[in-house]
Order: C-alpha cells, then sequence, then structure tokens
C-alpha cells in the first residue's frame, strides 16, 4: 500500500543523508492521469518538503488542464506545480487541444515536453514499420509500448510528415514554440 507521507518523509530522509546532496531542484510527481485526494495529500506533503528546504521546487507530469487547475487550487497559499510534463512532439500535439498549454500559460507553469522527438521518428533515425537500431530507447521498450511506435498508422503519420518537409524543401524539425515550453 501507497502510503504519501510516509514515503515522501522516507524519501526526505535519503536526500538528507545523500553525501554532498542538500537539497533537491525539483522533484516531479508522475501521477499517471490522476490527481483527485492522493494528489491533495501529496501537495500537503509536498509543501513540507518544500518548508523544509530538501525541495526547492514541485512540478508533476501527465495531468489534463482541469487536474492541474484543481492542484493550484487545493494548495492554496502552499506552494503548488511549477512544471508539467506531458507529451508533446509534432505527432502527439494534444496539449495545443486539450487546454494544458492554456492552462500553463495563465498558472505561469512551464511545459516540458516529453518525446518530443517522438522516439527518434522525427529525427529520421528509426522509421515504423522498421526494427529499431539495437541500444536505442525504443529497441529497450517492451513490446507493448514500441508497438505505438512503430505501428502501420504512425509510419503513415511520420511519411506524411516527410512528404510535406520535402515538398517545401524543409527537413522534419521540432517546432514547438510558445513562451510556455521551456524544453526539448
Amino acid at each position: 500500500m501507497f502510503a504519501p507521507r510516509a514515503d515522501a518523509l522516507g524519501s526526505r530522509g535519503r536526500i538528507a543523508g545523500a553525501p554532498g546532496l542538500a537539497s533537491v531542484f525539483e522533484l516531479v510527481l508522475h501521477l499517471e492521469d490522476q490527481f483527485g485526494q492522493l494528489g491533495r495529500n501529496l501537495l500537503v506533503v509536498l509543501a513540507e518538503l518544500v518548508a523544509a528546504g530538501k525541495v526547492r521546487e514541485i512540478g508533476c507530469s501527465n495531468l489534463t488542464a482541469d487536474q492541474l487547475v484543481e492542484a493550484r487550487a487545493a494548495a492554496g497559499e502552499n506552494p503548488s506545480f511549477v512544471s508539467i510534463q506531458n507529451q508533446y512532439s509534432l505527432l502527439a500535439r494534444e496539449p495545443e487541444s486539450d487546454g494544458v498549454l492554456a492552462a500553463c500559460a495563465e498558472r505561469g507553469v512551464a511545459f516540458l515536453p516529453f518525446y518530443p522527438l517522438a522516439n527518434g521518428l522525427l529525427t529520421g533515425k528509426v522509421r515504423p514499420g522498421a526494427a529499431p537500431e539495437e541500444g536505442t530507447r525504443l529497441a529497450k521498450m517492451p513490446a507493448e509500448r514500441s508497438a505505438h511506435w512503430l505501428s502501420e498508422a504512425m509510419r503513415e503519420r511520420v511519411n506524411a510528415l516527410v512528404a510535406l518537409a520535402d515538398e517545401v524543401e524543409l527537413g522534419i524539425e521540432v517546432g514547438l514554440g510558445g513562451a510556455a515550453i521551456v524544453a526539448v
């Protein structure tokens, strides 16, 4: 059973006992599409870690726009998430339409995309339908996860993007602009 306070406070003890490590700059909470009471409880514990100086900032991953708004409200006067890490690339642009980027901009929350190069599909290093190069992240993924990236549907999307780039004489580049996006 997961006990947020005990787990986080145990982490605080490990942070305090790590040689040469006085604090963590940003602790990112990966909630996998859930927030609710668990998230509200964790915000209280994370506020304690920030107050103790063991964590400077807190971030989250995989929250929706509504969950990000809920987290900010639940934090009240306590620290709230300064960043969110969700999937975003030329092949996965949901944050533009699902309200996450807008929620970030409205609240001053930094957006950190994960899989910005779609596991090599946007670099030309990997092509859907072809076996990934030995030793790559995609080759090391469990088959049930890599199947998405290597699927026929993904191959069609990448090929369409490559054709468009060729048509306008551009290489595939990641063009993820916007003030809320701080890293690629």
